[in-house]
């Protein structure tokens, strides 16, 4: 079952529609207790907010978030020096041109200031 599918039915029982039927459920309902109503609304909105977050992690790269090993400073700051690149840096490393260029002031090789 992909994550959009509990979404749907979260949804769909929030807003008093039976997820089988479609038809509008029954005002005796128990699923129509106005608690209940607000729990659904809350499961979606969470299951939607783990969706956004999974998409967005997804297209993150690989080592984003990861901490820097003293062998990847030696690395960058080797490479940079040879005229590499912030860009071509962040690919190699994988990890974005933001956290490159951090690392980079971090490490001395620029300031906050120099625009690259």
């Amino acid at each position: 079952m992909n994550q959009l599918e509990p979404q749907k039915v979260m949804r769909c029982l929030a807003e008093g529609v039976d997820t089988i039927t479609f038809f509008p459920l029954a005002e005796e309902s128990p699923l129509q207790k106005p608690y209940l109503i607000r729990v659904f609304f809350a499961a979606a909105d969470a299951l939607e907010r783990s969706n956004s977050y999974a998409a967005r992690k997804s297209k993150l790269p690989k080592n984003a978030g990861r901490p820097w090993t003293s062998l990847e400073d030696e690395e960058l700051s080797s490479e940079f020096t040879k005229g590499t690149t912030i860009k071509l840096l962040a690919s190699e490393h994988e990890r974005s041109n933001a956290a490159v260029r951090a690392r980079l002031i971090k490490l001395g090789k620029i300031s906050e200031f120099d625009e690259i």
